[in-house]
């Protein structure tokens, strides 16, 4: 399960980019899962890690302050 924070903070700081990065990176839209049955995406209003925005959680390990060039090594460490 990978969770987007659109909260404010983390959308003021590129969570929407980080959200369309992700769908292009897994081949889903948000609320989808991919056919490998492997990543369900869906987007939250706030994880409480506004700190750290942009934020994003995958099977509970939370992920801040994230940049686009590094989402594929992210989801890497989930096979």
């Amino acid at each position: 399960m990978i969770e987007v924070c659109l909260g404010t903070a983390c959308f003021v700081r590129g969570s929407g980019m980080l959200l369309e990065r992700l769908e292009e990176q897994i081949g889903v839209t948000a609320g989808e899962t991919d056919k490998n049955m492997q990543f369900t995406l869906r987007t939250v209003r706030c994880i409480g890690c506004c700190a750290l925005a942009p934020a994003m959680r995958i099977d509970g390990v939370t992920f801040g302050k994230v940049k686009l060039d590094k989402v594929l090594d992210i989801l890497e460490q989930f096979p």
